[in-house]
């Protein structure tokens, strides 16, 4: 029987032989059978640095069973993977070989911008070499090609606004230092909706280090034609799947419903019916009112991993499946995996207010690792890790996509971590990246309905 450490913090990770069996000697009992190669697949969170008694039992079919028990202890969190995780854990966006294609105006269209850097189907890297502001006069920029990469990297102070990123029927994208601020500006709330970052069927997606804020409907939205095919599998397949968050700041989306009533917004991300492989990791969700940090809707899929939500009006994640959206289909049972996650109650929320909520049909399948429940005050809450009118879920004894491999850090020692490697540019914060994560430290967050609310663009 071979037994060696995993490179990932994550519970006890262990690569064995066919036939192993990992005991926890704890109240659950979790048993886990693996197959060769891969990782001990009962997922469990704990604190870097604490001892765990593992009991080990194995007949790989040539050798006679062995029996060991050791003290391990969990080792800090390994290499962050910027996106390359999951189902999403492939995927490199432009190859080597790639045309670059670099922006060097600010114009919202036309030679040079970034707009005309988009619109040739084909692989390509998207760079930037002049820094400042690109107003898109409220329209999409459009992403027309697969393997494509957009990397702010090559030039902080780059910000995208008055507009929304826009993938449509493409694929191996990857999207990182990137910061996209849409905001209202003069536009009509009734009318003006804008996601900053919009998939319409498109797949194989990575979003990292990026700084999302004053969308006007979701930050991000992940959908696509909900029943396109004769089959489930062929709905899930016809619309957007196996998308990553990682590594980003998701705040402020605006709050419209004061100046349109009934259009109420403030939204973090929407995962809509049928898309699969949702994974968000390391992602801080700051002052959005709802769906914060995500709204799954039917039939769909998410694995939250070190997510850290704070000032919803409510809730952290919710699922729904709409009875009168799926009428005439066969309601399809959604899954959701959340570890090391946490949602804090802010200066906007009201009670009763829980980590879990879920609106109208569907109970998901859905586990639950590490998750804490605070108040604004930093209380824990164990009793509101649901909404109080009781489980509206399934309980699964694994996350649901248990040959995931990623690190995950426990709940107590992620915000710390959060608060300075999240966002476009970690180390070269602009100024509303430095005062949204300010509102966080010093527990100044607010729900806003207007940029111009926290003074606009710098």
């Amino acid at each position: 029987m071979t037994l060696v450490r995993s490179e990932y913090g994550v519970g006890a990770g262990y690569a064995v032989s066919d036939g192993v069996v990992v005991v926890w000697p704890d109240e659950r009992q979790d048993v886990g059978a693996v197959s060769s190669g891969s990782v001990f697949c009962r997922h469990r969170v704990f604190p870097a640095g604490q001892v765990v008694p593992l009991r080990i039992e194995g007949d790989d079919g040539v050798a006679p069973l062995e029996v060991a028990e050791l003290d391990y202890v969990v080792p800090s969190v390994g290499p962050n993977p910027n996106g390359r995780i999951g189902p999403t854990r492939d995927v490199t966006g432009a190859p080597p070989d790639a045309p670059v294609r670099e922006v060097t105006n600010l114009n919202p269209s036309g030679p040079g911008s970034f707009v005309e850097a988009l619109n040739t189907a084909g692989p390509a890297r998207v760079v930037f070499r002049v820094p400042g502001v690109i107003d898109l006069g409220g329209h999409d920029a459009v992403v027309r090609g697969s393997y494509v990469t957009i990397d702010g990297s090559t030039m902080p102070g780059v910000t995208i606004t008055n507009g929304q990123l826009l993938l449509r029927d493409v694929h191996d994208v990857v999207i990182q230092h990137v910061v996209i601020r849409g905001g209202l500006r003069v536009h009509d709330p009734t009318t003006y909706k804008m996601d900053c970052i919009s998939l319409d069927h498109a797949w194989r997606v990575i979003i990292d280090h990026c700084s999302l804020s004053w969308g006007t409907d979701e930050l991000i939205g992940i959908s696509g034609p909900r029943f396109a095919g004769s089959s489930p599998a062929e709905w899930r397949e016809n619309t957007s799947h196996d998308v990553t968050i990682s590594n980003s700041l998701l705040a402020e989306d605006l709050e419209t419903y004061a100046l349109n009533p009934g259009g109420e917004r403030s939204h973090g991300v929407l995962a809509h019916d049928n898309v699969r492989g949702v994974t968000m990791h390391n992602v801080l969700s700051v002052s959005n009112g709802r769906r914060s940090p995500i709204l799954v809707k039917g039939g769909g899929e998410a694995l939250l991993a070190n997510v850290y939500s704070i000032n919803s009006f409510k809730n952290g994640p919710v699922y729904a499946l709409l009875s009168d959206e799926w009428a005439g289909y066969p309601p399809q049972v959604g899954q959701m995996s959340m570890l090391g996650c946490v949602h804090k109650e802010g200066n906007n929320t009201i009670e009763p207010s829980s980590f879990y909520w879920k609106t109208q049909g569907g109970n998901p399948e859905m586990f639950m690792d590490d998750v804490v429940m605070l108040s604004s005050g930093g209380v824990e809450k164990p009793d509101r890790l649901i909404q109080p009118n009781g489980e509206s879920f399934v309980e699964l004894p694994d996350p649901h996509r248990i040959h995931y491999e990623m690190p995950v850090r426990h709940s107590s020692e992620l915000l710390s971590y959060l608060v300075n490697e999240v966002g476009a540019h970690p180390t070269n914060r602009d100024a509303v990246d430095q005062r949204i994560i300010q509102s966080v430290l010093d527990g100044s967050t607010q729900i806003i309905s207007h940029e111009n609310d926290v003074g606009g663009l710098p």
